[in-house]
């Protein structure tokens, strides 16, 4: 199932904020300044992600209700001066669904959510992709013999969601992979996608139903 979320990002108030960034390997160094959030977590992360040109993975996995009861709430932060890595900090600490974050030896920044998520770490042994499209990513990707084999193992199936604005033509790109974890190949999209953002949270239900639903 897909499922396009058009969401203009008027997320963050970026008053009098620093240009983008340049990709880094310690992007938990970078400054921000004048820095307001006013969202939830996750739309807050995709949005410092793109701004900042770093890419951010979220994931986890959720024992989910077979009825949604508990409403997510917005995190309302506010920062003069400091880095990525504070406002980092300061997100995990306002959302309790937040477990902690890491940098990636690659650069990124992956937040844990819930509770770990192993499909994340699986490895993918080759990935060769030509004239990908961000739309077709994640029916691309689950015909990966690793990603295939894991899915029909734990009895999952997939769902996928698109945040932000939808471009009249999508960007094309390459995505070559050989031995390294999934959210290494994911990391890799969302760069060369420009969104910079991905997230994948498996909803585990009392009932045995399984669903991971991926925003790439």
């Amino acid at each position: 199932m897909k499922t396009t979320v058009n969401a203009p990002f008027m997320l963050l108030a970026l008053a009098a904020a620093a240009s983008p960034q340049a990709p880094t390997s310690n992007p938990a160094s970078i400054p921000v300044h004048n820095l307001e959030i006013h969202h939830f977590a996750e739309d807050a992360l995709a949005v410092l992600a793109e701004r900042y040109h770093v890419v951010i993975g979220v994931y986890g996995t959720r024992n989910a209700p077979e009825r949604e009861t508990d409403a997510v709430e917005s995190i309302h932060l506010s920062f003069k001066d400091g880095t990525l890595g504070d406002v980092f900090d300061a997100i995990v600490r306002a959302d309790p669904r937040l477990l902690q974050w890491r940098t990636s030896a690659n650069g990124s920044v992956h937040f844990v959510e819930y509770g770990p998520l192993p499909l994340v770490d699986i490895t993918v042994h080759s990935f060769e992709a030509e004239g990908l499209r961000r739309m077709e990513a994640v029916s691309t990707l689950s015909k990966i013999a690793e990603v295939s084999v894991w899915f029909r193992d734990h009895g999952c199936a997939p769902n996928e969601q698109f945040i932000g604005r939808l471009p009249p033509e999508w960007a094309k790109f390459a995505v070559h992979a050989k031995d390294v974890p999934l959210s290494a190949v994911l990391d890799d999209i969302a760069a060369k996608s420009g969104t910079y953002y991905w997230a994948i949270q498996r909803d585990q239900y009392s009932s045995g139903r399984c669903v991971i639903t991926v925003v790439p």
